[in-house]
C-alpha cells in the first residue's frame, strides 16, 4: 500500500491594500519588511505619493506577507500589467530580490487580484535568483521572462581608508592625494549639511547639476526635484542622507548626495562647476565620500546605475541587476506573454535590419539558470 501524500505546507496569508493603507502602518513596520535600500523605504515612498500625480497614486497598491512587503503600480492599460513602484519615479537603485518563496507568494497575492504580470525592475543577487527564484516560478507557471536590465558598479569597502588606497595603483592614489591637496591649497571648504540648513545644500546640488549637463540632467523634471527633496528630508531623521558641497570664494563649486543604509552608502547625484574643472571637485568630493563611508564603518559603496568609466578608477566592479516579468496562468496570461514576444521579435529583427546589435542577457522559462573623475 503506498504511502498517502504529504501536504504541502500552508502559506502565509497573503494581502493587497492601497498604498495608503501601507503607508499608514507608519515607518518603523514598512522599514522593518521593506529591507535597508533607501528607495524601498516608507519614507521615499511618502516622498514619491506627494510628487505623483494623483491618478498615478491611485493606481499604486502593496502586496504583504507577514513580515515583507512589494509595492506595486497597476498600470493604466487594459492589460492588467502592474509594476514595481519602487522604480516608477527617480530610482536608479539595485533592489535585494526576496527568497522565492516568499517573492512567488506575493506575486501569486497580485495574480489573485487582477494583475495579468507582474514586472519587476533593478532586481539584484543573480545567484539568489538562478537558485532560488527561478526554479519556484518554473515550478509553479513556468511563464516568466528574466534580462540583465542594466549594471551597478560596487565597491566592497576594505577596513580603512588607507588600505583601500593600497588596493588601487600608484598612480591612483597619487592622483587622488594630488587632487585632494590641490583643491584645498586653493582654499577649497567643505560643508556636510544637517536637517537644518539642507534646503541651501539642495538647492546648490541642483544648480550645480544643471551646470553640469547641458539638458537640465535628471533634475530638469520639477516632480523628481521634488521627491528626491522630500525624501532625502524625510531620511535624514534616520541619519542616512548624506549631503555634502564644497565651497570656493563664498560660492559652491560642487555638490554630492548619496544615502548610507544598513551596509551600503549609495552615491545618488552630484554637481559642480564646470568653470572650476581644474580642481576635479568631483572627484576630491568623491574620495571624500567614500573615506566618510570607512570611517564610519560601512562596507559597501554602491554607485547605482550605469557603467560610467570614471567609476572603475575608484574600483568598483559592476554587478548586474535584472528586470523580470512573471505572466499569471490562463488565457490572458498567455496572451500577453505572446504579445510581449512578438513584440520583441519584431524589434530585434528591425534593429538587425538596422545594424543595431542587441545587448544583456536574457533567461525565459524552461532554460537554466577610467579616470576617476566623477560626473
Amino acid at each position: 500500500m503506498g504511502s498517502a501524500a504529504r501536504p504541502r505546507p500552508s502559506s502565509p496569508p497573503t494581502s493587497l491594500i492601497p498604498l495608503d493603507d501601507a503607508l499608514a502602518m507608519g515607518q518603523d513596520a514598512w522599514n522593518g519588511m521593506a529591507g535597508a535600500s533607501p528607495f524601498a523605504s516608507w519614507e521615499w515612498t511618502m516622498a514619491w505619493r506627494t510628487a505623483a500625480p494623483p491618478a498615478r497614486r491611485s493606481l499604486a497598491v502593496a502586496v504583504t506577507r507577514p513580515g515583507i512587503l512589494l509595492p506595486l503600480r497597476k498600470s493604466t492599460g487594459p492589460r492588467g500589467r502592474w509594476h514595481s513602484l519602487v522604480t516608477d519615479l527617480g530610482c536608479p537603485d539595485h533592489l535585494d530580490v526576496l527568497g522565492g518563496g516568499e517573492l512567488d507568494g506575493l506575486l501569486n497575492g497580485a495574480f489573485e487580484a487582477g494583475a495579468t504580470s507582474v514586472a519587476l525592475e533593478g532586481l539584484a543577487d543573480q545567484g539568489r535568483l538562478r537558485r532560488e527564484l527561478l526554479p519556484a516560478l518554473d515550478r509553479d507557471r513556468s511563464r516568466f521572462r528574466l534580462k540583465v536590465q542594466d549594471y551597478c558598479p560596487m565597491v566592497a569597502l576594505a577596513e580603512s581608508w588607507h588600505a583601500y588606497l593600497q588596493r588601487l595603483s600608484t598612480e591612483r592614489r597619487q592622483w587622488i592625494r594630488r587632487k585632494e591637496r590641490r583643491a584645498l591649497a586653493a582654499g577649497v571648504t567643505f560643508v556636510d549639511h544637517g536637517a537644518s540648513d539642507f534646503d541651501a545644500g539642495f538647492d546648490a546640488l541642483v544648480a550645480l547639476h544643471a551646470c553640469r549637463w547641458s539638458d537640465g540632467g535628471v533634475f530638469s523634471d520639477p516632480r523628481l526635484v521634488s521627491l528626491v527633496r522630500d525624501a532625502s528630508r524625510r531620511l535624514f531623521e534616520r541619519d542616512a542622507t548624506w549631503l555634502t558641497t564644497a565651497w570656493l570664494a563664498g560660492q559652491p563649486i560642487g555638490a554630492w548626495l548619496g544615502f548610507g543604509l544598513g551596509d551600503t552608502v549609495s552615491f545618488y547625484q552630484s554637481g559642480r562647476d564646470l568653470r572650476q574643472s581644474s580642481l576635479s571637485i568631483g572627484a576630491v568630493l568623491m574620495g571624500r565620500m567614500i573615506r566618510l563611508a570607512h570611517e564610519r564603518g560601512f562596507r559597501n559603496f554602491d554607485f547605482l546605475r550605469g557603467s560610467e568609466a570614471y567609476k572603475a578608477g575608484w574600483g568598483a566592479t559592476p554587478e548586474p541587476i535584472w528586470y523580470l516579468e512573471v505572466y499569471s496562468d490562463g488565457v490572458r496570461g498567455r496572451a500577453l506573454q505572446a504579445a510581449h514576444t512578438a513584440r520583441r521579435w519584431a524589434t530585434r529583427v528591425s534593429g538587425h535590419l538596422r545594424g543595431v546589435a542587441g545587448r544583456g542577457e536574457t533567461i525565459t522559462a524552461g532554460e537554466s539558470a577610467g579616470s576617476p573623475e566623477a560626473p
